[in-house]
């Protein structure tokens, strides 16, 4: 897999009654594929034009939906995440947009 981006992951944790994200990252230098999200799967899970997705692949399995990751200093958010195994190694791609 060519990478191009890195990336440090944040949980949502729940204190003084809110969530927010944890001062401690989950994942610290995570590797992945981005590139835009698809015209015709931003239709099926119903994401607006104007909201900026993208795709992410990664061999990183410590993911969850709602996480906040921090890349090249911009905050983006997986909303959607699916795992699969290509020649017995497990991606997960996730889809992820810029500031909720």
């Amino acid at each position: 897999m060519i990478y191009n981006a890195q990336f440090t992951s944040y949980r949502q944790t729940l204190g003084s009654g809110k969530y927010d994200y944890s001062a401690s990252a989950t994942i610290t230098g995570g590797w992945g594929y981005i590139e835009q999200l698809a015209m015709e799967l931003r239709a099926i899970l119903g994401i607006a034009q104007a909201v900026v997705a993208y795709t992410l692949l990664t061999e990183e399995t410590d993911l969850q939906i709602s996480d906040k990751l921090v890349i090249s200093s911009t905050n983006y958010y997986i909303q959607e995440l699916e795992n699969f195994n290509f020649n017995g190694i497990i991606y997960r791609k996730c889809v992820i947009t810029k500031d909720q």
